[in-house]
């Protein structure tokens, strides 16, 4: 990630933020490249410009959020060893 690192692991609870909406979820380590976070589809539509769609109608899936640790997930508190 540029600036600050961020140091996730999968008990941590996260809100992302924007100007078009809020997601809150749980964090899953994925192979994806660093700096860089996915959203499953639907429920990451509330990041999404309206405006942005190709010629087609097709939304840009792409969004810059802002991302906030929100809590442990006690339920998987061995993870975090």
């Amino acid at each position: 990630m540029r600036g600050n690192d961020v140091v996730l692991k999968p008990v941590f609870q996260v809100i992302l933020r924007n100007n078009w909406g809020e997601f809150e979820g749980k964090v899953n380590i994925a192979p994806i490249e660093s700096g860089n976070l996915q959203v499953h589809w639907y429920k990451g539509n509330v990041l999404l410009d309206k405006s942005k769609r190709s010629l087609e109608g097709v939304l840009d899936y792409n969004a810059v959020v802002h991302l906030k640790k929100t809590k442990l997930n006690i339920t998987d508190w061995r993870q975090v060893c």
